[in-house]
């Protein structure tokens, strides 16, 4: 049974997408995701598969822990080794929950100034380490759709998920039915690793694709306003890391501008990047 068969290839591309953002010179951040969907869905398996000398993996991540591993790096491999880096990956983020309120608290405001603004200078009784210039990463985490549901779950917080793509999918009943063929599958997703490496290029966004995305931007905003009540999306950010997406699948096709088949393909993933968990058609 072909991995394409069993829905994964969508959840990969999309993933390759945010990870590739890491190689565009035009953008302002890489991009980051939150990926959802019920316990064994594959989700860990998907994001384990890829690697990188940019790409930064912590299975068990805490606000410290981040800090921790980037001044190691730096005490290693110095500030040309931090700037190298430009996603980190978190495969399994529902494992917070079972920390205390501020250690969550501590990790999604670390994590939210880590893709933007950067992370520049921590001092504390255990920390004192000073990143210049900051360091900046693209995050890649998974968590379930009962995490972010929770009304006392840290991520329930606009200016932390407006920063970064959601990206939701279930299996529709062919594939749940195949589930046997479904775990052979991720023993061989183990094994098939994918090395994302390449070089900074400029990627142009014709202005009249850049146009299109006005519509999904203001979608997926009002979508994300159903987990606050304070606070109003209007699209701004979402349009934003639109724009670079498209520049990634370009460049990832091989192309230095945005074409039209690159713009279609973004419309076949954007019915994933929302709440609704789509089902993922397993005669695909």
């Amino acid at each position: 049974m072909s991995r394409k068969t069993l829905g994964l290839d969508i959840i990969i591309r999309h993933l390759r997408y945010i990870l590739n953002s890491g190689f565009i010179k035009n953008k302002p951040y890489p991009l980051s995701t939150l990926l959802l969907a019920e316990p064994e869905r594959a989700k860990t398996t998907i994001v384990c598969r890829f690697e990188g000398v940019g790409v930064l993996l912590m299975n068990d991540a805490t606000g410290y822990g981040v800090w921790e591993e980037l001044k190691n790096i730096k005490r290693e491999w110095g500030e040309e080794g931090l700037s190298r880096l430009h996603h980190l990956i978190i495969p399994d983020l529902e494992r917070i929950r079972t920390r205390s309120k501020s250690t969550r608290e501590e990790l999604l405001s670390d994590l939210r100034m880590l893709m933007q603004e950067g992370l520049t200078r921590k001092h504390t009784a255990r920390m004192n380490v000073t990143f210049n210039p900051p360091v900046r990463m693209g995050l890649i985490m998974c968590t379930t759709p009962e995490d972010i549901g929770d009304r006392r779950s840290v991520l329930r917080s606009l200016s932390f998920l407006s920063r970064l793509i959601p990206f939701t999918y279930d299996y529709d009943n062919r594939l749940k039915v195949n589930v046997f063929k479904f775990v052979q599958e991720e023993e061989a997703l183990r094994k098939d690793r994918e090395t994302i490496s390449g070089e900074q290029v400029y990627v142009k966004l014709p202005s009249y694709i850049a146009t299109e995305l006005n519509t999904p931007a203001l979608i997926l905003a009002k979508n994300t306003m159903k987990f606050s009540r304070k606070g109003d999306l209007i699209g701004i950010r979402y349009k934003e890391q639109f724009q670079t997406y498209l520049k990634s699948i370009a460049y990832s096709n091989g192309h230095r501008a945005v074409t039209d088949s690159d713009n279609d393909e973004f419309f076949e993933l954007w019915q994933y990047m929302n709440y609704y968990y789509k089902e993922i058609d397993g005669g695909d």
